[in-house]
């Protein structure tokens, strides 16, 4: 799948038109940090990447 030009418009004009703030308070209030584990880069088709 691509993003094209429109795509990102769409996504710039939704963007402009919500109240980030209520996101951030709901965050502050609700969420969790959450750590992952470091794993073994992958590509997406399954190879290790070459390490250093």
């Amino acid at each position: 799948m691509t993003t094209t030009p429109k795509d990102m418009a769409r996504l710039n004009d939704f963007m402009t038109r919500i109240d980030l703030s209520v996101l951030n308070d709901y965050v502050a209030a609700n969420g969790k940090s959450v750590v992952y584990v470091k794993a073994t880069p992958k590509s997406i088709s399954g190879h290790r990447w070459p390490g250093p």
